[in-house]
């Protein structure tokens, strides 16, 4: 009989003010940027381009839907502005970059 583990993805820190929160993209997350952008790939083709700053407040905001710690949209936009959002899209490429899967080149193979 085959037995699966799961544990919740670790993700990057994010502190707004004097509190941390885990900015993780897991299913939840991406769920909520299907949601917003009709796919992830929309999502992802908005944060290539010329972004908006509400797509960049739901995108941050996605990846804080699993936190324990809630924060209202008005909230984080509070913490967010237009001299710190490139610091703080920078933890979210990390963060998608973590969550996605590696390929291995010479195989073309995804692997966690």
């Amino acid at each position: 009989m085959s037995k699966l583990t799961l544990i919740k993805p670790q993700g990057i820190i994010l502190q707004l003010g004097d509190v941390e929160y885990n900015l993780v993209y897991d299913f939840n997350s991406f769920a909520e940027l299907e949601r917003e952008f009709g796919s992830v790939q929309n999502a992802f083709d908005v944060l290539g381009g010329n972004a908006k700053m509400g797509d960049l407040l739901k995108v941050v905001k996605a990846g804080l839907i699993s936190n324990e710690k809630k924060i209202s949209n008005a909230e984080l936009g509070s913490y967010l502005t237009p001299g710190n959002v490139g610091a703080v899209m920078s933890l979210v490429n990390e963060a998608l970059t973590v969550a996605m899967p590696q390929v291995d080149e010479k195989s073309k193979k995804a692997k966690n």
